[in-house]
């Protein structure tokens, strides 16, 4: 099972980073936020820490590729207040390289690290 992990840097404001990202989910109408912090039964939060929130894709069906397409979309409208957007990958995502979605950034521990343009 492929697992996407999309971790967001916010920029310093007086929110934390889990208010931050949960108040993106809801200005976003095809990701409404549902209970215990699932959203659409595919992203879900991981650990918050003072800089990031990591939010986990769900393997749904095999679909995970494309609601990572749909969430660094709307990630990209909100590049004033994001500082950097990395996505883990347990396997490499070439289709998202080629269309210029991403960037190869390393081999890491916990699989392929990309960066993704905010630009």
């Amino acid at each position: 099972m492929n697992e996407i992990k999309i971790e967001i840097r916010w920029k310093q404001t007086d929110k934390t980073p889990i208010e931050l990202t949960k108040t993106f989910f809801q200005r976003n109408e095809w990701a409404v936020l549902k209970q215990n912090d699932v959203i659409n039964g595919v992203f879900s939060f991981g650990c918050a820490d003072s800089k990031l929130v990591d939010i986990q894709i769900n393997d749904r069906n095999g679909k995970e590729a494309d609601w990572a397409k749909q969430l660094i979309n709307a990630l990209k409208q909100e590049s004033d207040h994001i500082s950097s957007v990395y996505l883990y990958s347990n396997k490499e995502l070439q289709d998202m390289q080629d269309n210029d979605i991403i960037s190869a950034e390393e081999n890491t521990s916990q699989g392929y690290k990309y960066i993704v343009p905010l630009n």
